[in-house]
């Protein structure tokens, strides 16, 4: 039985989904790899090309499939993902990750497995544009890094959306993804009811995955509203505002989950926590 879902949802592309599953599979040890299922989604892509080219690409890897016949939005295929088999963790990427180091799993289940206060965990990440040639390298052009200097962990409110694992048992405890949310603040919302719960979440100090960013909603201007009685609303905006309603922060900041930074991450003291780097374990006390 496996212990590790490692799943990623997609819409109207197979090429990404692709190129995620084969760096899975060239960059994680056999050891790891076998405690893994590996499991594609495909969320209502509008065509039936579109859908059977995302099922022949986890058919090729390998990998499980679940169709959506809608378009159901990222909480509720991250929850028919996780929900999928009964693991230990889960993890969860976008479709526009690549993995490139061959310590990328052992990294986040070490940081779970040596710490139960630690709900969720995120992989830095090397945000590149596939579309922007860098006229110095003739390299796709990386926009910004997240790994640079980092040496220890780093709490957060929810780590980064495009790249995380947590216990599944901390899934069930929170009831899953806020699944109303369809798209934007779902990864914020599921990372504040960890800390609600007495957990913490972390950024991975390495190693880091390339995320070849904005490439879903780039691409499919329709992902990026919703219908609601018949009214077209941008879907950014309506969750943002339910998320606020939700835990009652305040709306005319950019960031309305400032003040659950404050609340949750501000008062917190330090612990001794356990984690890994390129020379091995390290442990300390961390805040």
């Amino acid at each position: 039985m496996p212990r590790i879902l490692v799943g990623a949802p997609t819409y109207n592309t197979s090429g990404r989904l692709s190129t995620l599953f084969r760096s899975f599979h060239e960059k994680t040890p056999v050891d790891w790899k076998k405690q893994c299922v590996l499991v594609g989604l495909d969320d209502g892509s509008p065509t039936i090309e579109a859908r059977e080219e995302a099922e022949m690409a986890c058919i090729d890897s390998g990998a499980e499939f679940i169709q959506h016949e809608t378009n159901r939005g990222i909480p509720a295929a991250w929850n028919s993902l996780t929900r999928f088999a009964d693991t230990e963790f889960t993890v969860l990427f976008n479709d526009d990750i690549e993995i490139i180091d061959p310590a990328w799993l052992k990294a986040a289940i070490t940081m779970l497995e040596k710490n139960p206060v630690v709900g969720v965990v995120g992989w830095p990440t090397i945000n590149t544009d596939p579309d922007l040639i860098d006229p110095e390298t003739g390299k796709p052009k990386i926009h910004y890094r997240q790994d640079q200097d980092a040496v220890e962990p780093g709490a957060c409110g929810a780590p980064v959306g495009c790249s995380f694992a947590f216990r599944r048992a901390d899934f069930d405890a929170v009831g899953g993804f806020w699944e109303e949310l369809i798209s934007f603040y779902e990864e914020t919302d599921f990372g504040f009811e960890m800390w609600k719960m007495g957990r913490r979440n972390y950024m991975l100090p390495w190693p880091a995955v390339v995320h070849w960013h904005s490439q879903t909603f780039a691409k499919n201007s329709e992902l990026n509203y919703t219908e609601i009685d018949g009214a077209k609303i941008g879907r950014m905006d309506r969750s943002r505002r339910m998320f606020a309603e939700k835990w009652g922060c305040d709306l005319d900041t950019d960031s309305p989950q400032d003040k659950l930074h404050a609340k949750y991450l501000d008062p917190i003291e330090a612990v001794e926590l356990t984690w890994l780097m390129p020379d091995g374990e390290k442990t300390e006390m961390i805040r």
